[in-house]
């Protein structure tokens, strides 16, 4: 293994996350390119967003999009003053994984930037809670269906193929697949045989 990748395989296999001086947890909003991320600064109150580099040794290493937790080194804000030409302002230091983030709002120890506690915690996978969804469901149809097609008050049960597609978009053809055909033959004679 590369020096390069056995770094960058140590800084992710770290739970317990130090910040050294000049370092910031930030959340990315948005990857502009193979080397430039938009991020949110956790130690800004204004809640802007600048761009960061992302150093050559994460190339093929580390993944992120909007909404992962970085930590970056920005320039000193008193150099940028009076210059409008400079757009990045700072390099990404490394990617905090879910386990390290946990790690760090768990500690208390000021490290985790108090603009983010907000955010909610542990909510998982969109998938997990549109699989918690469908069963949540299929449960209902289940006991729908025991109780004899009535619902719980009393009522008859309206046919559940209409409502159960309010708001999603119609199916379209899928296109990449070639029709078959199938010819059915209506000749006895083949039949007795």
């Amino acid at each position: 293994m590369s020096h390069r990748r056995k770094h960058v395989h140590a800084l992710a296999n770290e739970l317990a996350v130090t910040l050294e001086d000049g370092d910031v947890v930030c959340r990315v909003t948005a990857v502009c390119g193979a080397n430039l991320v938009e991020v949110e600064r956790g130690d800004d109150d204004a809640g802007g967003t600048t761009l960061v580099r992302v150093p050559n040794k994460f190339k093929k290493l580390a993944w992120f999009r909007a909404g992962t937790h970085v930590v970056a080194r920005f320039v000193d804000a008193r150099e940028l003053e009076g210059r409008d030409d400079v757009k990045v302002t700072g390099e990404l230091r490394r990617v905090l994984y879910a386990e390290q983030v946990k790690e760090m709002r768990r500690r208390d120890d000021g490290t985790w930037p108090k603009a983010f506690e907000s955010e909610e915690r542990g909510t998982g996978c969109a998938l997990r809670e549109l699989a918690g969804a469908l069963e949540e469901d299929e449960a209902r149809a289940r006991a729908t269906a025991r109780d004899g097609g009535e619902a719980r008050d009393g009522s008859a049960d309206e046919d559940d193929d209409e409502g159960s597609d309010d708001g999603l978009p119609p199916l379209v053809a899928n296109r990449n697949r070639r029709r078959v055909r199938t010819y059915v033959d209506s000749d006895e004679s083949s039949d007795s045989d």
